[in-house]
């Protein structure tokens, strides 16, 4: 909530959505597609996350052809080496 708050005091945002599950929000881009909804412009993804990575959420979302002009940032509390050098820009 507090991200929310920041984020949506900070920029030209206007509609924010939150999961705490990212099957669910995973799920909600892929009916958002099959109904011709509206995408996210930007995702914030965590990298540790219960049910799957953030690696495994992102590469699930990048092979979805409508969704890959969602701009994702990645933010974690990790301190794997591994997990810093793969964030890397990913240019498309």
């Amino acid at each position: 909530m507090i991200k929310e708050k920041i984020i949506l005091n900070h920029t030209a945002l206007e509609k924010i959505t939150s999961f705490t599950n990212e099957l669910l929000a995973l799920n909600t881009i892929i009916e958002t597609i099959k109904n011709k909804g509206q995408l996210p412009t930007i995702i914030f993804l965590d990298l540790n996350m219960p049910a799957m990575s953030g690696w495994a959420f992102l590469d699930a979302i990048s092979v979805i052809t409508e969704a890959q002009e969602i701009a994702v940032y990645l933010f974690t509390a990790l301190k794997d080496i591994e997990d810093i050098k793969r964030q890397q820009p990913i240019f498309r």
